[in-house]
């Protein structure tokens, strides 16, 4: 499972159930911008940095 900083929602419900950051990639969605400009800046004024790799751990 990926998602980015910002996403408090998605980081809240996956660790919620049992899920545990295993990996981040400083700056990938500001490398990933280069390419597609239209990635947005980011909610609650959290700008749209890193991408957060989340692992279900039994």
């Amino acid at each position: 499972m990926m998602t980015t900083n910002d996403n408090l929602e998605a980081l809240r419900f996956y660790q919620r159930r049992g899920f545990v950051i295993t990996g981040i990639r400083i700056n990938a969605v500001e490398i990933a911008r280069q390419m597609k400009p239209t990635i947005p800046v980011g909610d609650f004024g959290i700008p749209i940095r890193d991408e957060i790799d989340l692992e279900f751990v039994w």
